[in-house]
Formats: structure tokens, C-alpha cells, sequence
């Protein structure tokens, strides 16, 4: 199979309505804020097919063969291809995806509660590992999607977030628990504004 016919097979239709669909990534009934995080383009657009589709994947509405493809779409005709697939690798080929999520705070939050997982494992049964029925991974691309003055704005619900997985893997949730995820929190936000200004200086150098 091509390239070109793999990645029409996922292409999404066009004559169903949208406005079923529910989905945070979403925007205007129109466009998929995934792909444009992977593809680093604005307004790719989808439908109900594609966002249907996504949503029926071992992931769903999170990067994967669905949102990558669209990504893939939106790019195929310019000179950014090649960035692309070494982004998504051979997803259109059906192998493992793996896409590497653009800097932000969802991804600095990720492994810094990754390395406090494996230094509580060292003492306590306590796991905070990523599952595939948690929404671990899909609220970690809405942050970076969305941004780090949303991230600072919205820090009580990123932290309502960790309790709540918390409490759905019994680790207690108290002023401990509660103290240690804020700073978590705060760290994340930091490390994201200090690469933000790292690149927005390397820029300037060019």
C-alpha cells in the first residue's frame, strides 16, 4: 500500500454533522487542536468521521493514527513533510505511533510526576503510572494545547485533576498529597515559561 492510499483510508468523510461530537480539543465545530499541535500548523480541519474515529482508537482524543493522519493531510503538499514524519514515524504505515508532544506545561507536569512515581515506588504500593483507562496522557496535551497562561490560570482545576486520579487509585488524598501536587504544579509552569524563554531567545539570535 502507498503512502498516499494509507493515509486516504483515514481521511475523514464529509456529509455527517459535527456538532455531536464532544471532544475539549475541538474548536469551532471545525478544527482539531491535536493535529494542530502536531502538525505546529493552525486550523486543521475535521469531522465527525475523523473525531468518531478518534474516539473509538485504544487512545482516544490524544495523539494518535487518527489526529497524526489529519496532521499528515494538512502538510503532505509542503516542505515541513519531512519534520512531520520524523514526528509521527510510520503511522500511515500502520506501525507504533509514537509522537513527540511540543513543549509545555502538560509535558513537564508528566515527568516530573514520572520521576516522583518511581521514588514512591521505592517505598510505598502507590502507582500514578500512565493506564489505559486514565486521562493522564489526554489532559497532558490539553495543557500544552491550551497553554501556559492557561496552565497558571487554571492550576485548581489542573490540581482537582491529580486528586482525582488519587482517589480512583486509593492514594490518599491529604494536605501532604495535596502540597506535594502544588508545587508539582508550580515547577511545571516554571520549566515551561524558562524553555518558552529560551526559545523565544534563540529566535532572536537567528
Amino acid at each position: 500500500m502507498t503512502e498516499i492510499s494509507a493515509m486516504n483510508k483515514l481521511l475523514p468523510c464529509q456529509d455527517a454533522s459535527i456538532s455531536d461530537i464532544v471532544c475539549e480539543f475541538l474548536r469551532d465545530n471545525k478544527y482539531c487542536l491535536i493535529a494542530e499541535q502536531i502538525s505546529e500548523l493552525s486550523d486543521v480541519p475535521t469531522d465527525r468521521c475523523a473525531c468518531a474515529t478518534c474516539q473509538r482508537q485504544e487512545v482516544p482524543m490524544a495523539p494518535n493514527h487518527v489526529t497524526a493522519n489529519l496532521a499528515i493531510r494538512t502538510r503532505r503538499d509542503t516542505r515541513l513533510w519531512p519534520k512531520l514524519r520524523h514526528l509521527i514515524g510510520n503511522t500511515i504505515h500502520g506501525e507504533h505511533l509514537t509522537i513527540e508532544t511540543s513543549d509545555g506545561v502538560g509535558t513537564e507536569l508528566h515527568g516530573l510526576i514520572e520521576t516522583a512515581n518511581r521514588v514512591a515506588a521505592m517505598c510505598t504500593t502507590y502507582d500514578l503510572s500512565v493506564t489505559d483507562t486514565c486521562s493522564c496522557l489526554r489532559r497532558m496535551v490539553l495543557m500544552n494545547v491550551r497553554g501556559i497562561p492557561w496552565c497558571r490560570d487554571n492550576a485548581d482545576t489542573i490540581l482537582e485533576w491529580i486528586r482525582e486520579e488519587c482517589v480512583t487509585r486509593d492514594i490518599p488524598w491529604n494536605t501532604i498529597t495535596r502540597t506535594a501536587a502544588t508545587r508539582l504544579i508550580a515547577k511545571a509552569i516554571h520549566r515551561a515559561e524558562r524553555k518558552q524563554a529560551l526559545k523565544i531567545m534563540d529566535c532572536k539570535r537567528t
